[in-house]
Parts: structure tokens; C-alpha cells; sequence
């Protein structure tokens, strides 16, 4: 069905989807080999952000990226998704701010940057990107989770603690927020949500979580 979706868009001139069509049926070289023809012939942003998608090639993600005069969001969000998988944190860090600058409101990016923020140890600025994700759609979870350990690294257990409420709003199965979330409870001296979270870690079946905690 993908590859007659294919054809389709290659028959209306929607090259670049029939591009990505192939690519999604897992005809990968086939994809390449189109997508390197028409960069050759007739090149766009798009069809070369795609071929450095599919082949890793970031210099073809950075072509893209100029060839747009800075305006393709998806080129820098491609670089920075390759170098953070790599480890390569900073580079990451900017390529998502670019990428940022064009699309304030692409959610996926403001997360991922805060991931890079917290690997490289610049707490607040991880703080600012995961508020980004929430402000976009406040039941991310695991962005207000991501936002508690950055608050609580830097030693504002009540902001942590705030955060961490709103995790379980929206993740309330989630037995390690919920541990947090006890954790940071009783060293707030909110006892009520500390024994809150007691009682939904044995809903949960964390009885060894709270073993371990009592014996610590």
C-alpha cells in the first residue's frame, strides 16, 4: 500500500513525498537513489534534508539548512537528533536552538534540548526548555518530571515537588514518579502527598521500591 502511495506521488510530481514513501516501506536504497537524482537534477531544501536524513550525512542536513536560507526547522532538528544519539551534546544544544528560532512551538525539540541541558549539566536552561513543553501542552509528564530533577539537582525541592505533582496528574501510573514524588514529599514536609504516594506505590505493587526505602 506504501509503495502505491508512492507511485502516486510520483505521478502528480509530489516527488519528495514519493520519496519519503519509499523510505517508510522500507526501500531505503531505492530512496536514496531517487532522492540523490533529483538533488542532482533539480534540488530543494526539502529532498536534501531527506537524503541526510536517510543516509546520515550531516553535511547534507547543513546544505539543506542554507539552502533554505535558515527557514527549514526539520534540517537543524535532523543534525541535532544525530549528534545528540551520538553524544554530542553542545552541538545538539545549538542545532535545537536553531531549529527553535523558526518553530518556537515544535514541542518534541523544546524536550529533547532540555534532555541535552540536563546531560551537560545546565540545570536552569533545562528548567526553561521543559516550562517550553508544558506551556505547549502542560500533560507532558515526563517533560514536568525531567523539570522536578533539574529543580531538585539545584536544590528548590518545593518547585521539584510542584513539578512533580504535575507529572502524576498525567502519568499516575508511573511508579517511579511516584516514588519521586514521595522522596521529595518528605523532605518538603508535605506528609499528606507522602503518604499519598505510599499508598499508590502499593496500588502499583512497589512494595520492594518502599523495602528499599524504609531499609536506606
Amino acid at each position: 500500500m506504501t509503495m502505491s502511495s508512492s507511485e502516486l506521488f510520483a505521478k502528480i510530481d509530489m516527488l519528495e513525498d514519493s520519496v519519503e514513501c519509499l523510505a517508510m516501506a522500507g526501500h531505503m536504497e531505492k530512496a536514496k537513489e531517487v532522492a540523490l537524482k533529483m538533488i542532482e537534477k533539480k534540488p530543494t531544501a526539502k529532498i536534501i534534508c531527506i537524503y541526510g536524513e536517510l543516509t546520515g550525512d550531516l553535511s547534507y542536513l547543513e546544505r539543506a539548512w542554507n539552502f533554505s536560507n535558515k527557514r527549514l526547522a526539520r534540517a537543524k532538528r535532523a543534525e541535532a537528533r544525530f549528534n545528540f544519539n551520538r553524544g554530542n551534546f553542545e552541538k545538539a544544544i545549538e542545532c535545537y536552538k536553531d531549529s527553535l528560532q523558526v518553530n518556537t512551538y515544535h514541542a518534541a525539540s523544546w524536550f529533547t534540548l532540555g534532555c541535552a541541558y540536563l546531560k551537560v549539566q545546565k540545570f536552569q536552561d533545562a528548567v526553561v526548555a521543559f516550562s517550553q513543553v508544558v506551556s505547549i501542552d502542560e500533560t507532558q509528564g515526563e517533560a514536568w518530571a525531567n523539570m522536578a530533577s533539574a529543580f531538585s539537582i539545584q536544590g528548590k525541592k518545593l518547585e521539584a515537588f510542584n513539578a512533580l505533582q504535575q507529572s502524576v496528574k498525567h502519568n499516575e501510573n508511573s511508579w517511579r514518579i511516584w516514588q519521586n514524588l514521595m522522596f521529595v514529599a518528605l523532605e518538603s514536609k508535605k506528609f499528606k502527598v507522602f503518604l499519598e504516594a505510599i499508598d499508590k506505590l502499593l496500588k502499583l505493587n512497589r512494595v520492594r521500591s518502599l523495602l528499599l526505602y524504609i531499609l536506606n
